[in-house]
């Protein structure tokens, strides 16, 4: 009897030994992984923070340039108002106007600036992307604008007049527009001044920026408002500017380019693009007749 309860006994405790190992095992396995999560959030916090902040600067250096920005291999997520680097905490743009894939994974992101004049300064445009190709689509009749198109020699533009059956972004120049596909179309055979159609609805372009938007950016739509938002906020300085000129100025009229400026408010809130684009033009002519008196811009 003595000797089967030692045995039993033993049984316990290395029963007891095995159970208690396996506990500290999992322990330290679920401490290991949280730390290793928390490690990661940790380095995508501080990837997200330093493209936040060379952007900043890029944006503070010059109104046409292209950089790289190198990191360790990791996904990046672009939004509408946002970026998003690893799965951590999607960090806001405030004021930036990013235009990037819905996603990519890599270790380089290419970055070129450019600044949307319409007619003044507006913002900068940041276009993001990978090596990931994107093919310009032409046909007779925009195979001249196409070819011409100052594009970026940093990103993978691949220009042809066969739809590639290769991945990619695809975007084709037509004056017909047909389909689901991305299709840019001219106005009055202006293409920089045309629409473009995504899933079959039709967005207006103002200008090369644009272009470029579509091209690198799958959130054109969505930034397309917070730019003509920004679009406002710009109109109501020069509005500002052409009332204190005409209080100084008692020589020279600012009255029908401040109307002008205030159509344009009304154009944008009611979304009459047309009028938009044609005011703008009758701004730009309006603004030249000023001389010798102070330009507005």
């Amino acid at each position: 009897m003595i000797f089967t309860y030692k045995k039993s006994q033993s049984q316990f405790n290395w029963v007891f030994i095995i159970l208690a190992g396996m506990v500290i095992l999992a322990f330290f396995t679920n401490f290991t992984v949280k730390y290793i999560d928390l490690q990661n959030k940790k380095d995508n916090a501080k990837i997200v923070a330093s493209i936040d902040n060379q952007l900043l600067s890029l944006q503070q250096s010059s109104s046409e340039l292209q950089a790289d920005i190198e990191n360790m291999p990791t996904n990046y997520k672009f939004g509408c108002d946002n970026i998003e680097v690893g799965n951590f905490i999607p960090r806001q743009l405030n004021d930036k106007f990013v235009f990037g894939p819905k996603s990519v994974d890599t270790d380089l992101l290419i970055v070129y600036l450019r600044s949307w004049n319409y007619p003044f300064k507006i913002t900068n445009f940041f276009y993001m992307s990978d090596k990931q190709p994107y093919y310009l689509i032409y046909n007779s009749d925009s195979e001249r604008f196409v070819k011409d198109l100052d594009l970026p020699n940093r990103m993978n533009i691949q220009i042809t007049k066969i739809i590639p059956i290769q991945k990619g972004k695809k975007i084709i120049f037509t004056k017909n527009p047909s389909g689901d596909a991305v299709q840019i179309v001219p106005r009055n055979g202006n293409w920089e001044e045309g629409y473009v159609y995504i899933e079959n609805k039709k967005y207006p372009l103002f200008g090369l920026p644009s272009i470029y938007a579509v091209i690198f950016s799958d959130y054109y739509p969505c930034i397309l408002d917070r730019t003509l938002e920004k679009y406002k906020e710009v109109l109501k300085v020069y509005q500002e500017k052409a009332l204190m000129l005409t209080q100084l100025r008692n020589d020279c009229n600012y009255d029908q380019l401040y109307t002008r400026l205030k159509q344009i408010e009304g154009n944008i809130d009611k979304k009459e693009y047309d009028k938009f684009k044609d005011n703008v033009k009758l701004l730009i002519e309006q603004n030249k007749n000023l001389s010798p008196c102070p330009l507005i811009f």
